[in-house]
C-alpha cells in the first residue's frame, strides 16, 4: 500500500511536470505569435506606404504631365483635337482624383505625421464620406505614445470592424470608444 501511494505521487509529480514543460512551451509560442503579428501588420504597412509613394511619386506625375501635353495639343488642334482633348483632360484629372485618393487610402499619412487620435478622426470622415457611416468617436483619457507597429494595428483594426460593420451588419452609425488605463492602473493600452 506504501509502494502503491509513492508510485502514484510520483507519477503525478511527473505528470505535472509535463504540463508546467508544456504550459512554458505553449506560452513561448503565444509571444513569438504575438510577434510575429506585429511584424506582419508593420510590414503591410510598409508595402501601403510603398505602394502609396510609388502612387503619388510616379504614377500622379505621370497623369499631370500627360495632362500638360493633353493641354498643349488642344491649342495647337482644330475643334475636333480640342474637344477630343477635353475630354481627355477631364478623364486624367479623374485618375489624379482616384490616385490621390488611392494613396490617401493605403496609408493615411495623418496617421504616421499627428497620431493614432488624429488617424481614428480622419478615420470618422473618411467613413462618413465614402460609405455613408456615421462614427462617433470617443476618446476618454489622453493615449500614451505608441510604437508603429501599435498605433498601426489599432488604426487597420478599427478600420476593418467599421468595414464590416457597413458591409455585414448594414448599419448607417457606429460608436468607437478608444480608452487608456488611467495613471496607476495596470495593464497596456
Amino acid at each position: 500500500m506504501i509502494l502503491e501511494m509513492d508510485l502514484d505521487i510520483t507519477e503525478r509529480r511527473r505528470v505535472e511536470q509535463e504540463l508546467q514543460r508544456a504550459h512554458g512551451h505553449l506560452e513561448e509560442r503565444a509571444a513569438q505569435l504575438r510577434a510575429l503579428a506585429g511584424e506582419l501588420a508593420l510590414s503591410e504597412q510598409r508595402e501601403r506606404q510603398r505602394l502609396a509613394r510609388i502612387l503619388h511619386d510616379h504614377v500622379q506625375q505621370l497623369l499631370v504631365g500627360a495632362k500638360f501635353r493633353t493641354a498643349i495639343v488642344a491649342r495647337m488642334g482644330d475643334d475636333l483635337i480640342r474637344q477630343a482633348a477635353a475630354e481627355i483632360e477631364r478623364l486624367l484629372d479623374e485618375s489624379i482624383a482616384a490616385s490621390r485618393s488611392l494613396t490617401t487610402e493605403l496609408s493615411p499619412p495623418i496617421l504616421h505625421d499627428a497620431g493614432l487620435t488624429a488617424g481614428l478622426e480622419w478615420l470618422a470622415r473618411w467613413m462618413a464620406d465614402r460609405h455613408g457611416l456615421r462614427v462617433a468617436l470617443s476618446l476618454e483619457g489622453s493615449l500614451p505614445d505608441l510604437a508603429e507597429e501599435v498605433r498601426i494595428l489599432l488604426f487597420e483594426s478599427v478600420r476593418e470592424l467599421l468595414f464590416n460593420a457597413v458591409k455585414h451588419a448594414h448599419v448607417t452609425s457606429a460608436h468607437v470608444t478608444v480608452d487608456s488605463p488611467r495613471t496607476g492602473e495596470s495593464g497596456s493600452p
